[in-house]
């Protein structure tokens, strides 16, 4: 039987940092590992036009069923792949 996830992705630099914003998606499947590839390889098709990048994704998060967000206030996420001394207080 599938299930639906609701699946939070970033992209992470080379460093292991986190890049950029966070991606929001759903898939079905059968197993999570499963959902959370397809939301990885549908993240990095959107972000770098072919799903081959999936390794460059990593997912944060993952709910079960159709998550309903009231609001996001994404702060501005530049300076998260600098060092560790200029990096977000969060």
């Amino acid at each position: 039987m599938e299930h639906l996830y609701t699946i939070w992705c970033c992209e992470l630099s080379n460093t292991g940092h986190i890049v950029g914003t966070i991606y929001i998606t759903t898939a079905q499947a059968q197993h999570i590992e499963d959902a959370k590839l397809d939301a990885r390889k549908e993240c990095a098709y959107e972000w770098f036009g072919t799903s081959d990048d999936a390794d460059r994704i990593h997912v944060l998060g993952v709910a079960t069923g159709q998550v309903q967000l009231v609001e996001w206030e994404e702060p501005c996420m530049v300076a998260w792949d600098q060092p560790a001394e200029v990096q977000s207080p969060y």
